[in-house]
């Protein structure tokens, strides 16, 4: 948003004028704007990545042999007692 705030005064300028009168601005504006972009991509990969780990937390925490035991007794307990 900042970008946009920024590039498009210079912009309009441009196409009144033909001359870019604050270059510095028609400068910041763009980079603005890529980096905003790179910390998008960033986060959304950043996000994937984490999913992942956890799913094989998961799957591997699901093939520990004691843990399978414990739940399937827990679970035949469960059920005789109710």
């Amino acid at each position: 948003m900042l970008s946009l705030l920024l590039g498009v005064p210079v912009t309009l300028g441009f196409f009144e004028t033909g001359l870019v009168e604050r270059s510095p601005t028609a400068i910041l504006a763009p980079r603005i704007m890529l980096l905003a972009f790179l910390s998008l991509v960033t986060g959304m990969i950043m996000d994937s990545v984490a999913r992942g780990t956890r799913e094989v937390k998961r799957l591997a925490h699901l093939q520990l042999p004691f843990l399978l035991r414990k739940e399937l007794s827990q679970a035949f307990h469960l059920a005789n007692c109710a």
